[in-house]
């Protein structure tokens, strides 16, 4: 029979056959066997020694390690084999010099081997900036270490590599930290016969990736993600402020735009702060953040608008508990899940982005049509303005522009005359004062880094305490259907604006035909003359409603 096998079916690998003995693998001689060229030779490249020989001692390679490993001696490659046309010598004594490796890009470009030295982690993460970076630490999960942890240095556009770029976790699942660092990875894998495509192409748990965008095309045949083509194993995988630009793609099943599929594997799925606003696609089995998550995902602040083909649009996973602050458009069948159907006022206004903020979303409103994940676009905030059509304002970080519709103005008193001027401002810097006027509604507003001013004096302040009042704070409010500013009792609350006077009037009312004054009135009318009624009758006091004080009308 055959001394290596009988079985014509197995494919072997390195296989040897004594010359004369056997068909099957390569032939060598007594002499090969005797001088420890065999026992070489099987060790391949030399990277990992699992043969060894005692020359004149052992007849033969063995693979007990207290045995002598064999060299060959002569003019080498960096690989340790023979340059062509040199003859090696072989011993248990080292005498030739391997060369070095020629490192490009993390491989030798002699003889092509991965160097998982090429990069060195600062503070235990691989500082990654480029496509070919990129690459090699794919390469260095698959061969070496697939808890390996990486931080994103720049935008990573993978365009021109195509179909080249292994995704991350092919070979071995990924189980590392990926620190995105806020920038973006532009895939353009189009091989629909692949399985497991995206940034990742399988996760398992105590994989962590976060503030990260996916952009791109990304498609595949079975588990195609803008993150992750599958998730098995167990443990938890966790996206965290993670956005998908991408289109994905299945020509089978399980797209989603951050994760394909979880393989039933007992792997749990946490997503924080993540969207997909790509187009979804595929035959079968797709969703909008997941074509299945598994039977037990946590989904917090989360939200899809993306075109979903032939799936959920929010997601398909098997529960409908462990959902908070969830989001889609067109969540009819699926509001257990996605509790808020998205409108395109919501996405427009900024009132999505405040809704899910908590510091990660962001959005420039009135360019951005939707929240992203960002740390360099401004905030969305919210400012209300109750029935009255008034309120005081007071921005926690600088306004260059206010929402449409809202007027603000800064407030001056004038003791002396017993008015409170209200002057436009278009702009508020943060922790001033100001009134605002507008319909009653949220509105939403961003923030700014530039330095803004008023541009004028306010008399307005803020406490961020609250404050026990004396008789001479007075607060906006409205009061028998009248708006005006009225002497406070009691406490203001913390945040709340005021101003302070030691007139010891009611109160200060609007001017009735421009919101540029606040005539100030004391109910026995002792600080003004000549009032009269619409009717044009001259009058001893003010009348409730509109009243003609001194050529003006005033509002009591």
């Amino acid at each position: 029979g055959n001394p290596l096998w009988r079985n014509n079916n197995v494919v072997g690998k390195n296989m040897w056959n004594l010359e004369g003995i056997g068909t099957q693998g390569t032939t060598f001689t007594s002499a090969q066997l005797a001088s420890g060229e065999l026992c070489y030779k099987m060790n391949g490249d030399q990277s990992e020694i699992v043969w060894y020989q005692t020359l004149g001692t052992d007849a033969q390679p063995v693979p007990f390690s207290f045995h002598s490993q064999v060299y060959g001696n002569g003019e080498l490659r960096c690989d340790g084999t023979a340059v062509e046309g040199s003859v090696l010598t072989y011993s248990n004594t080292q005498t030739s010099v391997v060369p070095d490796h020629t490192d490009v890009d993390g491989w030798c470009s002699v003889c092509g081997t991965f160097m998982p030295e090429h990069l060195t982690p600062i503070d235990g993460y691989y500082n990654i900036g480029t496509p070919a970076e990129l690459k090699w630490f794919s390469s260095l999960v698959a061969n070496t270490n697939p808890g390996a942890n990486a931080k994103l240095t720049a935008d990573i556009d993978l365009t021109e590599m195509g179909n080249d770029y292994v995704p991350v976790g092919t070979n071995a699942a990924y189980k590392g930290t990926f620190q995105g660092e806020f920038h973006t990875i532009t895939l353009n894998l189009t091989d629909e016969s692949k399985n497991n495509q995206g940034i990742f192409g399988t996760v398992t748990g105590g994989a962590t990736i976060f503030n990260l965008t996916a952009a791109g095309i990304v498609k595949g045949k079975e588990g195609v993600g803008g993150f992750a083509g599958q998730a098995t194993g167990g443990g938890t995988a966790s996206f965290i402020n993670c956005g998908n630009e991408a289109e994905v793609t299945a020509s089978s099943k399980n797209a989603g735009g951050i994760l394909g599929v979880d393989m039933y594997s007992g792997v749990k799925i946490q997503m924080i702060n993540v969207y997909s606003a790509g187009a979804i696609k595929g035959n079968a089995e797709n969703g909008g953040l997941s074509g299945w998550a598994g039977d037990n995902p946590s989904i917090i602040n989360a939200y899809s608008i993306g075109q979903v083909e032939n799936g959920e649009q929010f997601i398909r996973c098997g529960n409908t508990n462990g959902f908070d602050n969830t989001y889609c458009i067109n969540n009819e069948n699926d509001q257990k899940r996605a509790s808020v159907q998205i409108t395109d006022q919501m996405l427009a206004s900024g009132e999505l982005c405040y809704k899910l903020n908590d510091g990660n979303f962001r959005q420039t409103i009135g360019t951005d049509a939707h929240p992203v994940i960002s740390n360099t676009k401004p905030n969305v905030y919210q400012l209300n303005v109750s029935e009255a059509g008034y309120a005081t304002f007071v921005p926690v970080a600088n306004v260059a522009e206010l929402p449409a519709g809202v007027e603000a103005y800064a407030a001056q008193v004038n003791e002396a005359k017993g008015f409170v001027h209200l002057e436009d401002v278009t702009a508020v810097p943060a922790n001033n004062a100001v009134i605002v006027k507008a319909a009653a509604g949220n509105y939403y507003y961003n923030d700014t880094d530039a330095e803004v001013t008023l541009g004028t004096s306010n008399d307005l302040v803020y406490s961020e305490t609250d404050v026990t009042t004396d008789g001479t704070q007075y607060i906006l409010a409205k009061v028998d259907s009248e708006v005006g500013f009225y002497k406070a009792t009691g406490t203001i609350a913390a945040g709340k604006a005021y101003f302070q006077s030691a007139s010891g009037v009611k109160a200060f009312y609007f001017d009735a035909d421009e919101a540029t004054g606040i005539e100030m009135v004391n109910g026995q009318s002792s600080m003004v003359n000549e009032i009269y009624n619409l009717a044009g009758q001259r009058v001893s006091k003010m009348q409730k409603g509109i009243n003609i004080v001194s050529g003006k009308k005033v509002l009591f």
